[in-house]
């Protein structure tokens, strides 16, 4: 779940997707001691439009593993936000961030 974005990440992001203009967004996910840095790509390629994803594996002890490139396919482009699916896992890009829900 993406819970903070720029002002204006993801309105740019969406309308790039929407147009099949070239446009990248990076989303950190983040757990206590390591995480996963992800860029996430549009471009246009012939009559099609290209998604693919770059991602690092990291530490607070400063490992950090190889740049892995990906393809994807973009399975939903609509004003819920950006769905790709990479080889390994679907990801949704929204259109905005919502609170989350934090009620137990």
């Amino acid at each position: 779940m993406i819970i903070t974005a720029g002002p204006g990440a993801l309105t740019c992001f969406n309308t790039a997707a929407h147009r099949c203009e070239p446009a990248s967004i990076t989303v950190i996910e983040r757990g206590i001691d390591s995480g996963t840095a992800y860029v996430f790509g549009v471009e246009p390629r012939s009559a099609t439009c290209a998604a693919t994803e770059l991602n690092q594996d990291y530490s607070v002890r400063g490992d950090a593993s190889q740049v892995g490139p990906l393809s994807c396919l973009m399975t939903a482009v609509n004003s819920t936000g950006i769905t790709l699916a990479c080889p390994d896992h679907t990801v949704l890009i929204p259109a905005i961030v919502t609170r989350a829900n934090t009620t137990s």
